[in-house]
């Protein structure tokens, strides 16, 4: 009986490293209707420490007609303790992209943000807000015009 309470309590201690479902502009699945196709993205969250959310966004689209931009990706924290550690972009086949520069045709399947919390905790929603850029190019038009809204908690 111990023993089995022990493993409840250990498992119950180390939910933070399960990911977890989040919301892109409150939804849990976004699609883009764009003149190239839909564009589909979703988020999770996995939280290796107190401070720190690893977030994950997958998305898919059709590569053709398409121009990425993987370094003209533009994000930005709700709160001033909140940063952006790195971003990680992986493609269609599970590898790092390495090279960030100017894409035809190519999948970017899955985007890892890493964020720490500076200091303290913050009380109130936090947020990752994926700006308009030049990111994903469709017939010479930003992809992205609105602010996508990724709320962490």
């Amino acid at each position: 009986m111990k023993i089995l309470l022990l493993i409840i309590i250990i498992l119950g201690g180390c939910d933070t490293f399960f990911s977890e479902p989040i919301t892109l502009n409150g939804k849990k699945n976004l699609e883009v209707i764009t003149p190239c196709g839909v564009l589909y993205m979703s988020a999770e969250k996995t939280e290796p420490s107190v401070k720190d959310k690893v977030i994950t966004i997958t998305q898919g689209y059709d590569k053709s007609n398409l121009i990425l931009n993987p370094d003209s990706l533009l994000l930005k924290t709700s709160h001033n303790m909140l940063r952006i550690k790195n971003v990680i972009f992986y493609d269609e086949n599970g590898n790092r992209v390495n090279n960030i520069k100017r894409r035809e045709n190519y999948m970017i399947k899955k985007i890892i943000i890493n964020t720490h919390l500076v200091d303290g905790l913050i009380k109130e929603n936090q947020y990752i807000y994926l700006l308009p850029s030049s990111y994903m190019i469709c017939q010479g038009q930003s992809l992205i015009k609105d602010t996508i809204k990724i709320k962490l908690n």
